[in-house]
């Protein structure tokens, strides 16, 4: 899922590029919603590990937050 945003340097991930990578998967909002928590996790263990620098913000808590939601499933 992460082609080559996945190759980049995490400490280096800018705010614009994390919601370009998760407005990427909008026509799916569950998976991008999956993929924002995965990604925030991952950067929250990256802290507790020490293999960030502790500035380093983890946009992906920050960013659409609360605006991932699931169209539902349309039944006919």
């Amino acid at each position: 899922m992460l082609g080559d945003f996945g190759n980049l340097d995490a400490a280096k991930v800018t705010r614009a590029q994390a919601f370009g990578l998760l407005e990427s998967f909008l026509d799916t909002p569950v998976v991008a919603a999956n993929l924002r928590g995965e990604l925030g996790a991952a950067c929250d263990y990256g802290h507790d590990a020490g293999r960030l620098d502790e500035n380093a913000p983890n946009w992906w808590r920050l960013i659409m937050r609360g605006k991932l939601r699931s169209k539902g499933h349309i039944r006919e």
